[in-house]
């Protein structure tokens, strides 16, 4: 054959041909063979219908942001063309509406597998880096990963905040931590405690089932998925047992104190009704052990106290001696164990624990001849968290009474021989989430504890029956913080 002829070669596996009139082709003539039979089968076999669809209700923005202008909305399942990628952010054409929609909400639900006599050789497939920048096309790198996630599901954050890790157990690396109500895409959800999300950022990591959409998480672990790789319920009591959440109040806020003495005594000291306020600031520490997706124990600590500086304390009128005035302060600790579950959104739990407070007056010798007294003895409560899904805002409710209690006072200042004492404290506290991990919280506790005494008093000579009762309400605002 001539130069200029065609020249037929065979190699092993494949042939092809060599043309003159392309000397770069005959240079690599098997993969410009290739491309032609790629050419071939892309013009004969028909494209496939609307790969690319919404997965959830998404707003169509005229610029990348999430407070740009709203161009439209698109309900699920609405056909888009990605015409390029920018950040977190996907340009699609949707009929005949341009606009951005971030690209976890869209996804291929064709994805096309070429056939293997058309596979490239690595080394023509790769190519170089582009020294301009991120490239501005849905990449091949990222279609695969959005292709591990083509079940099309999107889940949403009920926790106040939720950890991304980068391995499916509560000690692997944190990546990121997510708000409340963000939406997350499904990569894999077969772990039964845990599911491979990818967020807004581009994150691939674990996050733990129970702090996500109870409706949309169950859904993960069977659709589109092996169901053979799930299990039920127990399976994730199991997983989740160990999962340790911490919680840490410090508040700061005004006190108003009331005694009421009554006794079968006349003289001054036998009958008297006193109050004052004081300031108050308070320190809390809450540590929960989850037992399963739903259940789970919890250790508290409270510390809290208030004081009259500088102001007079309790104003003592007399009349059985000279009037003046009390300065005071108060310590208070609480410390319990509660087993909870939790209930739609509610997370109720029964709590046993021990109380111990003091009053100190500044002097023993005082106008009023008050004791130093403390209150001690075990409680018994329950407590109710409201946690409504996809708010920034939640409640707790407390209710604590003392059992087995008694008061104890100086000595040579005593009300009688012997008391039995008794009390009950309630409180609630709004939290309004501000940023990851962090909320501000406002407070109110009232406590009402009541002391009978019986015996001759030591304090009022002539008194041998004598009950009081003792009120505190307290207001506060501080920070809360979850570790």
């Amino acid at each position: 054959m001539s130069q200029g002829a065609a020249q037929a070669e065979v190699q092993p596996g494949f042939t092809t041909r060599r043309w003159p009139w392309c000397a770069e082709c005959n240079k690599h003539p098997e993969v410009f063979a290739r491309f032609l039979l790629l050419a071939c089968a892309v013009i004969a076999v028909p494209a496939a219908a609307d790969p690319w669809k919404t997965t959830i209700d998404v707003v169509l923005r005229k610029k990348p942001g999430e407070r740009q202008a709203v161009v439209a909305k698109l309900a699920p399942g609405t056909v888009v063309v990605i015409e390029k990628e920018e950040g977190r952010w996907l340009r699609v054409r949707a009929g005949k509406l341009v606009g951005y929609v971030p690209r976890t909400t869209v996804v291929d639900t064709h994805p096309v597998v070429l056939p293997q006599a058309l596979a490239l050789p690595t080394a023509t497939t790769e190519s170089a880096p582009r020294a301009n920048g991120p490239s501005n096309t849905w990449s091949a790198e990222r279609i695969k990963v959005t292709k591990s996630g083509s079940s099309g599901l999107v889940v949403g954050v009920s926790a106040r905040t939720a950890t991304l890790y980068a391995e499916p157990k509560p000690g692997a690396a944190r990546i990121a931590d997510v708000e409340h109500g963000k939406r997350l895409a499904v990569i894999d959800g077969t772990n039964p405690a845990w599911i491979h999300v990818r967020d807004d950022d581009a994150h691939d990591a674990w996050v733990a089932r129970e702090d996500l959409d109870n409706g949309t998480a169950g859904v993960a672990v069977t659709e589109g998925l092996d169901r053979s790789a799930t299990t039920a319920t127990p399976e994730v009591t199991r997983t989740t047992r160990g999962r340790v959440i911490a919680r840490a109040e410090a508040a700061v806020g005004y006190r108003s104190l009331g005694m009421d003495f009554t006794s079968n005594g006349t003289a001054g000291l036998a009958n008297y009704l006193v109050s004052a306020d004081a300031m108050a600031a308070k320190l809390d520490v809450d540590v929960g052990m989850h037992l399963s997706a739903r259940t789970r124990v919890g250790l508290d600590a409270r510390v809290e106290l208030s004081t009259s500086s500088p102001g007079p304390g309790i104003d003592y009128v007399g009349p059985s001696r000279a009037s003046g005035k009390i300065p005071f302060s108060t310590f208070g600790s609480d410390a319990g164990a509660s087993l909870g579950a939790r209930v739609r959104v509610f997370e109720l739990s029964l709590r046993g624990g021990f109380h111990y407070d003091a009053f100190i007056a500044k002097a023993v010798e005082n106008a009023g001849r008050l004791p130093r007294e403390q209150l001690l003895g075990a409680t018994l409560g329950a407590r109710a968290d409201i946690v409504p899904p996809n708010s920034r805002v939640n409640v707790s409710i407390r209710f604590d009474a003392l059992v087995l209690g008694s008061r104890e006072q100086t000595p040579g200042l005593e009300d009688g021989t012997s008391n039995d004492a008794g009390a009950v404290w309630a409180g609630a506290t709004i939290r309004i989430l501000v940023r990851q991990h962090l909320s501000l919280l406002s407070a109110y506790d009232f406590g009402r504890a009541t002391t009978e005494w019986s015996g001759m008093s030591v304090r009022e000579p002539g008194v041998t029956a004598a009950r009081r009762v003792d009120s505190s309400q307290i207001v506060q605002i501080g920070l809360s913080a979850e570790l």
